[in-house]
């Protein structure tokens, strides 16, 4: 699995609801200044549930089909500073794009634009207020604990 973006860290992690599973967490490398000073306060949870393989991890399809929506819609989202992503973990059966936006109109409408062409995908989403970025900071404690992958 590629980086999706030069300045995350990649990690490994035991699964959460059952620990011999893996997980997979690619997050920044540091908080964001933005986020930091508030300038993002909406966190948006994306999530695609899927059959995985023996591990929970996806299948090479349903990877493939991922990556496709990750090039589509993360550049887009990013694109003026609309939303930042702030992690991603992928195991037990389900991805999670973890993101920060500044206007979740602007997110919701991008995100259908960006998705316009492409198959419906699986996804699923939950939105809430986060000025201080709490997913963000309890997730990057696991960047110096785990092994880098």
């Amino acid at each position: 699995m590629a980086r999706i973006s030069k300045n995350m860290t990649s990690v490994y992690l035991s699964g959460e609801r059952d620990e011999r599973m893996l997980r997979f967490l690619q997050i920044r490398d540091e908080m964001p200044k933005a986020l930091a000073e508030g300038k993002y306060p909406i966190r948006v949870d994306v999530t695609w549930t899927y059959d995985g393989d023996r591990s929970g991890m996806p299948t090479e399809e349903i990877t493939r089909q991922m990556t496709t929506l990750e090039d589509a819609l993360i550049p887009a989202l990013e694109k003026n500073n609309l939303a930042l992503l702030a992690y991603q973990v992928t195991g037990e059966g389900e991805r999670l794009w973890c993101f920060y936006t500044r206007n979740l109109p602007a997110f919701q409408e991008t995100l259908n634009e960006s998705l316009s062409e492409l198959p419906l995908f699986p996804l699923g989403f939950y939105a809430e207020e986060d000025r201080e970025g709490d997913a963000f900071n309890e997730v990057i404690p696991f960047i110096s604990e785990k092994k880098e992958v």
